[in-house]
């Protein structure tokens, strides 16, 4: 029951950052407006986020495998 429970847990973790980037990319020209930003600033919030998920696949992976298995 444990191992179910955490491999739903790592798919709602993918799926919740693939919905965040459908949800704030929209947002993105009225972000740049109200922050008075340039473009490449709110561009590069979304960079950031996308390696901060690539590193922490550094981490969760190992943990997976080590709970999956």
């Amino acid at each position: 029951m444990a191992k179910k429970s955490f491999i739903i847990f790592l798919v709602m973790l993918v799926l919740s950052l693939l919905q965040a980037i459908d949800i704030y990319m929209p947002s993105m020209p009225a972000m740049r407006v109200y922050f008075d930003v340039p473009p490449r600033l709110i561009q590069m919030t979304i960079t950031v986020a996308m390696i901060g998920f690539g590193i922490s696949q550094l981490f969760y992976g190992p943990l997976s495998d080590y709970k999956g298995r």
